[in-house]
Order: structure tokens, then C-alpha cells, then sequence
């Protein structure tokens, strides 16, 4: 996967994680706020204790989530680095192979 998609996606988790209650709202013109009013007292009443509770798990553990990613991610960014290295110093060794094999070969040589 590419690193810059990988950080964007990243970047939009982490914007998730900033949650907010939904805010009741009526279009109705005369009885909208008498109606807002009582679905507000009604969610109070009947889940808000429980919901709380259960998005605040839920977003401690993203939170969790998304920084074990993000420590992933740097991780692997550093053993791209270090395997990009041991790359370049295997390809150095084998060209200095080569030629001592070529030495080696050369008539006169041992």
C-alpha cells in the first residue's frame, strides 16, 4: 500500500475519533422545539446512560487502536529504511563477488 494513502487513512481515523452526541431537531414550525424537547428528555430517560457509557469504550479502544497503528506504521517505515540498506550493502558484496570470481578465473591468479 502506498505510504501517503496509508498516513491519509490514517489521518481520517484519527479524525473519527472526535465524536459528538446527536443533537435533536424538529422542522416542525409550531411544535418542532415541544418535540425536540421531549425526544431530548425521552433519550435521557431511556438510552443516554447506557450509550455514554458504551461510546466511551468504544472510542477509548479506536483511540488505542489508532495509535498501534500509527506505531505500526512508523515501524515499518523503519524497517523499509533498514532493508533498503542491507539491500544496497548485499548488492555491494556481490559485485565485489564477482569480481574476485573474475580475479580468481584470470590466468596467473592463485
Amino acid at each position: 500500500m502506498d505510504s501517503t494513502l496509508f498516513d491519509s487513512q490514517l489521518k481520517q481515523l484519527a479524525a473519527l475519533l472526535n465524536r459528538s452526541e446527536f443533537e435533536f431537531a424538529s422542522s416542525a414550525p409550531v411544535l418542532g422545539a415541544v418535540f425536540q424537547r421531549l425526544r431530548q428528555r425521552w433519550n435521557n430517560i431511556s438510552t443516554r446512560w447506557y450509550v455514554n457509557h458504551a461510546v466511551a469504550q468504544q472510542v477509548a479502544f479506536d483511540t488505542q487502536l489508532v495509535q498501534m497503528l500509527t506505531a505500526l506504521t512508523d515501524y515499518t517505515r523503519q524497517l523499509e529504511t533498514q532493508n533498503a540498506k542491507l539491500k544496497r550493502r548485499l548488492d555491494d558484496m556481490e559485485r565485489l563477488h564477482e569480481l574476485d570470481v573474475r580475479m580468481l578465473s584470470m590466468p596467473g591468479h592463485r
